[in-house]
Parts: C-alpha cells; structure tokens; sequence
C-alpha cells in the first residue's frame, strides 16, 4: 500500500464529513478505520484543549517559564565567559563556578558546550585517583623496606589480598 503524506486541513475535512457512514468515508479516501479513529481523537483532543481556560494561558505559562530559563541562562552565560577571558579558568572550573552559582550540572555544561560524562570523568579521577596514587607509593615504600626483594607481581598480589586494593601490575 502507497504511502500518502495528508495535510492538516484534508484530515479535518475528511473527520468532518458527517453525512456518510465511517466505513463509506474509510473506503472513498482508502483509509483505514482505527486511522480515521485516531484522527478524531486527535481532532477532539484539540478542541477539548483550546477550550480549557481559554486555550492560551498554559502556552502563556509555559512561554513565561521558557523566557525565564533563557534569560538565566544568558545571564549566567555572561558571567562564565568573562570569568574564562580574564582569568584564563579552564571549562572544568567554569562549570564549577557556574555550580556554586546554583545552576544545574547539566545547564551548566550545555551553556559551556561540554559533556556532562567528561566533566563528572576528569572530575573525579582528578579528585580520587591522585589521592589513591599518593596512599599507594607509601604502601609501597612501606613493602619495599620490609620486603626488599619482592618484585611487581608480588607487590601486585599482596596489595590486592591483603591490603584490599584494587591495582593491577602496570599501575605498581
């Protein structure tokens, strides 16, 4: 069966056609029945829409909030673009700038034009994995002066069994 493209207004008018049975206006324009169904369901939901207060006042309301949104947005925007020209900050403490502002993770990567991942990634390995880097060398100078003779693979197994760390052989 063909697949035809109907505008807008052929849909209503085809809902619209009161005279003939369902199955008489399915069969003139080839349409299925749960098609011209769901035409008028859509067509019914419209009207139940526009006459529900008026029509306008929850577009009203939820323009309103749009126009908010951006307009914190570009204030913050401004804000963070000045601080990254004058202070040479990279976009990782921008973000976080923008987070001691109040504003989201999320609005403030999309203002900044990075990913939400990459900044929790660089975040957090920056945070935990210097720390656990500098707890690891002085467990190993601790191994290494009581057990001078013990080699990577050693070291490697004792930290992961007895000490409880999570390392591999090419991170000792």
């Amino acid at each position: 069966m063909k697949i035809r493209k109907w505008t807008a207004e052929e849909k209503m008018a085809i809902v619209l056609k009161g005279q003939k049975s369902v199955a008489e206006i399915c069969r003139e324009h080839q349409i299925s029945q749960t098609l011209f169904y769901r035409w008028c369901d859509r067509f019914l939901e419209g009207g139940h829409k526009s006459l529900m207060n008026g029509g306008r006042a929850g577009e009203a309301d939820a323009l309103r909030a749009e126009i908010e949104k951006l307009q914190r947005i570009i204030g913050w925007q401004t804000i963070a673009i000045e601080a990254l020209k004058n202070s040479g900050t990279h976009l990782r403490e921008a973000v976080e700038l923008g987070r001691e502002k109040g504003e989201s993770l999320k609005v403030s990567c999309e203002i900044l034009g990075t990913s939400r991942s990459g900044h929790s990634r660089k975040m957090g390995s920056r945070k935990s994995t210097s720390f656990l880097n500098e707890m690891l060398v002085e467990k190993i100078k601790e191994l290494r002066l009581a057990h001078p003779f013990w080699g990577y693979r050693r070291m490697t197994a004792w930290l992961r069994l007895r000490e409880g760390y999570s390392v591999t052989h090419k991170r000792i």
